[in-house]
């Protein structure tokens, strides 16, 4: 928290595999409205971090690139992320990392809601969780709604989610990829 402090043009800073938990998420959080990436990975981080780290995320922000990954936020850790995002007039995330976080169908739902409201979200990474089919249809079904030049979202890394092969290869014709991705999303 101090070197943030200390240094204004600090735009990077990688605190991965630390050891913060909620607590240390708490104190940190306060203090990024100046990074443009945060990567959090592998820091023991539940709901109540991202509870902590979605209240500076309302406030004014430059963060870009958010790196969750390794963490144990699940689906309400996830709607909480989500709920400050979609609040926060300074919402400029561009890619969200949020691999192996356990995150369910429950989470994918609330992740539909930020990509059909979000104009910066370019890449989103959810491999390792469990969203399963019902979770890849909410994806699906928001990316098939959304007409080509209003969607943002480029990138979408679902592999190792139980999801089966329908519902990725649906996935993959939303996003107007080839016929080789579809092979790694289930």
């Amino acid at each position: 928290v101090n070197v943030l402090k200390s240094v204004p043009s600090l735009l990077h800073f990688h605190l991965s595999g630390n050891g913060l938990r909620d607590n240390g998420i708490q104190l940190l959080s306060p203090c990024i409205a100046q990074l443009q990436t945060l990567d959090l990975r592998y820091n023991d981080i539940t709901s109540i971090g991202l509870g902590h780290l979605g209240e500076a995320l309302e406030s004014k922000n430059t963060l870009h690139i958010l790196h969750l990954e390794g963490n144990m936020v699940k689906d309400d850790g996830i709607s909480t992320l989500t709920s400050s995002l979609l609040s926060s007039p300074y919402n400029y995330i561009k890619e969200l990392y949020l691999g192996s976080n356990q995150i369910e169908a429950g989470g994918a739902q609330s992740l539909s809601k930020l990509i059909s409201a979000n104009k910066s979200l370019q890449k989103l990474h959810l491999e390792g969780n469990n969203i399963g089919p019902n979770g890849a249809e909410a994806l699906a079904t928001v990316l098939e709604e959304m007409e080509r030049e209003e969607r943002v979202l480029e990138k979408l890394y679902v592999d190792n989610n139980n999801m089966g092969k329908e519902v990725a290869q649906r996935l993959a014709k939303a996003l107007n990829s080839d016929s080789t991705i579809v092979e790694s999303m289930f």
